[in-house]
């Protein structure tokens, strides 16, 4: 009788024991067919993002899901290595292929190894080449971000339209007192300089906009020469010959928006033309006056010259110039490429369409009116620019071919 109550007891152990196999390898088969159908489906995300072109977004979502921290050189989950090898494999191929596209070799070898370990009846060369190609068919990697300094120097061209001075003519005289205008071509003094920082956004391989905020000055010139004689005696004049040289320097904040197209895009070095408007805020301005005084006398019609005096003097004159300036631009450029740098030099022309000079103000400066016979032109100013530039990618962009 114990005999028999031993076998039945055996009977129920084994019996419970079966049972107890038979469902935890049923829940685990479950969970392994959730596990596969979960990364089945990262897979088919992954291929649709970088037939997309979002090849980040695919390195960030992998990262997330398949490594135990966000590196590139991580390692990989447990739960993504219990997941079946053709599922694996679907995702290490976008993977070598993402990072293909994206220029990072090292990363894509490492997964490249992994696939053809799982893949062992693939032609590693014939595959390798596939993937390379899609770096040169399928997209171009564009930096879609970028952010940098630029700085340069600026050659004025001031236009006067409208000519004022404190004198006028006398009856019967040709004399229009205009002023003769000099720029950096006539003066190597008269260049002004420019430096700021850059923004550019690229929306698509060739097509990006870019402002570059600046402080920026402009230097210009003019001259005049005025007379003096006075007769205290018949036949004797007492003369003084007055010569002026204004130099203007005036630093504005400015704002141009653009846009740019760039040529070449699969060479390192990029040439590229750019067009667009500027809006320029006075910052403020100078006047440097050079004066000569050349007296003499005159007797009998024979002139002598006395030993002259030279001065110089420096006046603020925010106050007599507008607030704002701006016009519309046009340059053309190249950029070198190397890593994640972008080097740049620049050449473009501006054209201003407004009167630098604020009307209400032109005489507003009693010193130079009365002391100095000094007032301003109305005066419209175009420029040359010529920059170099640096800045640094901050994201990319994979645009479809």
């Amino acid at each position: 009788m114990n005999r028999q109550k031993h076998i039945i007891f055996i009977f129920f152990i084994a019996l419970f024991l079966f049972c107890f196999s038979t469902i935890s390898a049923q829940d685990t088969d479950s969970k392994r067919a959730l596990l596969n159908t979960k990364y089945r489906t990262i897979a088919q995300n992954l291929e649709k993002l970088y037939q997309n072109g979002e090849l980040e977004e695919v390195i960030n979502i992998f990262r997330k899901v398949c490594l135990i921290r966000e590196d590139d050189w991580a390692e990989e989950t447990k739960e993504f290595r219990k997941v079946k090898n053709e599922f694996r494999a679907d995702i290490y191929s976008v993977i070598c292929r993402t990072y293909i596209a994206l220029d990072r070799p090292k990363q894509a070898d490492r997964f490249l190894g992994k696939l053809f370990a799982i893949r062992v009846d693939e032609n590693f060369q014939e595959y390798w080449l596939a993937i390379r190609e899609s770096k040169s068919y399928d997209y171009y990697i564009a930096p879609r971000l970028q952010i940098g300094g630029v700085a340069g120097s600026n050659i004025a061209f001031p236009l006067p339209t409208d000519r004022f001075s404190v004198f006028g003519a006398t009856a019967n005289s040709t004399n229009t007192y205009d002023k003769t205008y000099y720029n950096a071509f006539n003066n190597q003094r008269l260049v002004g300089l420019k430096a700021g920082f850059s923004i550019t956004y690229s929306l698509t391989k060739n097509i990006g906009l870019l402002t570059q905020p600046s402080f920026s000055s402009f230097r210009f010139g003019y001259s005049d020469f005025y007379s003096w004689a006075d007769n205290p005696a018949p036949n004797v004049s007492l003369l003084l010959d007055l010569e002026k040289y204004n130099t203007q320097t005036i630093t504005y904040i400015e704002f141009p928006f653009l846009a740019r197209y760039q040529f070449l895009i699969d060479k390192r070095v990029k040439p590229y033309v750019l067009g667009g408007v500027f809006y320029n805020f006075l910052s403020n301005a100078s006047k440097t006056l050079d004066i000569q005084e050349l007296p003499g006398i005159r007797i009998n019609q024979v002139k002598t010259d006395f030993l002259g005096n030279f001065s110089s003097v420096t006046y603020d004159i925010t106050d007599l110039l507008n607030n704002y300036f701006y016009g519309f631009m046009v340059g053309t450029g190249l950029a070198y490429h190397y890593d994640d740098f972008r080097f740049t030099i620049s050449a473009n022309y501006r054209y201003g369409f407004n009167n630098i000079v604020n009307p209400s103000q032109r005489y507003a400066n009693q010193d130079l009116v009365f002391g100095y016979h000094d007032v301003l032109d109305n005066i419209r100013m175009n420029s040359f620019n010529l920059q170099i530039g640096v800045s640094y990618v901050l994201t990319h962009k994979a645009f479809k071919r």
